[in-house]
């Protein structure tokens, strides 16, 4: 299987992409993460022969874990705010 920090980053480049394109109200964005972050590893686990559920699983988890870095970098970066801490 692919790794799943590979499942990582498309997920964030492809909902990015996809807010550009689609308006998506903000309220359901932790949706579209979450369900193509799962999407993306179940398709990698079907492909290449590993547990379907587990992958599922795992990429949930890694769509959160990468929306939250994510997030928290874009916060950062913009010079603060957020979920950055006021430091």
């Amino acid at each position: 299987m692919l790794p799943i920090e590979l499942v990582m980053a498309l997920t964030v480049g492809f909902v990015e992409s996809l807010k550009q394109t689609v308006p998506i109200p903000k309220h359901w964005i932790w949706l579209v993460v979450l369900g193509i972050g799962a999407g993306l590893n179940a398709a990698n686990a079907f492909a290449f022969g590993g547990d379907v559920i587990a992958a599922v699983r795992d990429g949930i988890i890694a769509a959160a874990t990468a929306s939250g870095v994510y997030g928290l970098a874009k916060a950062a970066i913009k010079g603060g705010g957020g979920d950055a801490g006021g430091r």
